[in-house]
C-alpha cells in the first residue's frame, strides 16, 4: 500500500483545510495528448540521446 491508514486518516481533514485555496479546472484538449515512448535496444538497454540501434 503506498500510504499507510494513520496518514489516511487525516486526508478529509487536510481536504476540508484547503477547499478554500482550491482551484478546479477543466480543459478540452483540442488534440489527443501524444508523447514518446522509451526505446529500448535488443540487449533490452535504453537508447538515450537518439542513438539508432
Amino acid at each position: 500500500m503506498r500510504k499507510e491508514s494513520r496518514e489516511m486518516d487525516a486526508f478529509d481533514a487536510a481536504v476540508e483545510r484547503s477547499m478554500s485555496r482550491t482551484a478546479v479546472v477543466r480543459i478540452t484538449l483540442s488534440e489527443p495528448p501524444v508523447g514518446k515512448r522509451k526505446q529500448y535496444d535488443t540487449n533490452g538497454d535504453e537508447m538515450k540521446y537518439g542513438r539508432m540501434e
